[in-house]
């Protein structure tokens, strides 16, 4: 309708639309692939006991990390929750989230290894978010 007000000619929006989201997926690919290929996928440094725990951003709240069963999960500062799988040491790969971003979150927990336990969560173009407590 707006092409039509404007006096411009038709243009096929379902078209364009679905060729930048085929695009966005093949970038997704590529990029997920080119990751992929870069992983060592050795598992955690730590047990999983080791990265339970609250973490926290001055600017967003609370992030926190808890154990179920054999896997850990975490849940946002906004409620949305998601689950943690081992991607390369202390590096996790966030999935289930709703949102179903094709391409990898990948977040870093950040060790002291010589006192054995984790000080923070780096989270992509976030921040990072200190450990609260023990």
């Amino acid at each position: 309708l707006l092409d039509r007000f404007l006096d411009q000619p038709p243009v096929s929006w379902d078209k364009k639309a679905y060729k930048a989201a085929s695009e966005m997926a093949q970038a997704a690919t590529a990029v997920r692939k080119e990751l992929e290929a870069n992983r060592s996928k050795k598992g955690p440094s730590f047990p999983l006991t080791q990265y339970v725990g609250r973490y926290e951003h001055p600017a967003y709240g609370s992030i926190w990390i808890r154990l179920e069963k054999d896997h850990l999960t975490i849940e946002l500062w906004t409620h949305e929750k998601g689950v943690l799988r081992s991607w390369d040491r202390d590096r996790f790969e966030v999935t289930e989230f709703p949102s179903g971003d094709p391409l990898p979150l990948l977040i870093d927990f950040v060790p002291e290894k010589k006192a054995g336990h984790i000080l923070a969560i780096s989270f992509p173009k976030i921040g990072v978010f200190v450990r609260q407590g023990s």
